[in-house]
């Protein structure tokens, strides 16, 4: 599933979420711990965004998280 803010991935049907970091909990509520791994990307690397996506992680996942930033 894809969590992304860009609704040109729209493209994906079901396997999109429209995801806005700003609101880290607007997100089907049956998603929560349902993912075994996560693999996140956020946009900016300040610490608002940052935070904010750990919140939804956090509600989204069982146990592994991969953060990829870039650097």
């Amino acid at each position: 599933t894809l969590f992304e803010y860009d609704q040109r991935f729209a493209v994906y049907g079901n396997d999109f979420v429209l995801y806005d970091y700003k609101s880290p909990l607007n997100i089907p509520r049956d998603k929560s711990s349902y993912y075994d791994i996560a693999i996140v990307d956020p946009p900016f690397l300040s610490e608002e965004c940052l935070t904010k996506t750990a919140v939804t992680v956090k509600f989204l996942t069982k146990e592994k998280i991969i953060l990829c930033t870039g650097n």
